[in-house]
């Protein structure tokens, strides 16, 4: 007997990117119902770039040594245990921030005594 399978059961979803510097976003995803393997590997493919896949069996991940001000593409896969990944997975989009907002800007000091200062 054949079952086909579910594609949704096997796939991440409402996957969430969260830019949290000019150079790292974190993802964010509900697990897969199913899966192929336990515990859970998920690869999460940046612009489609599947040779620099990072993994891990959480449903969180930060995505470090990004450009700043660039937009990416983030696609989170389950995989089976040949390391394949289960298609479509989850998908999303964002950008990181730039280096001028992650920054303060326009401070002033103002000394309220010989060694301190308000900013």
């Amino acid at each position: 007997k054949t079952r086909t399978l579910d594609k949704d059961t096997y796939n991440p979803s409402d996957v969430t990117a969260t830019p949290i510097s000019p150079t790292s976003i974190r993802l964010r995803w509900t697990a897969a119902v199913e899966s192929y393997r336990t515990p859970t590997l998920y690869k999460v493919v940046t612009n489609s770039e599947k040779g620099n896949a990072h993994e891990t069996e959480l449903t969180t991940i930060d995505i470090q040594n990004l450009s700043p001000s660039m937009e990416y593409n983030f696609k989170v896969h389950a995989t089976m245990d040949n390391d394949l990944l289960v298609m479509p997975g989850a998908k999303v989009k964002t950008r990181t921030l730039d280096k001028d907002t992650y920054n303060p800007s326009d401070v002033t000091a103002t000394p309220i005594s010989p060694t301190s200062i308000r900013l």
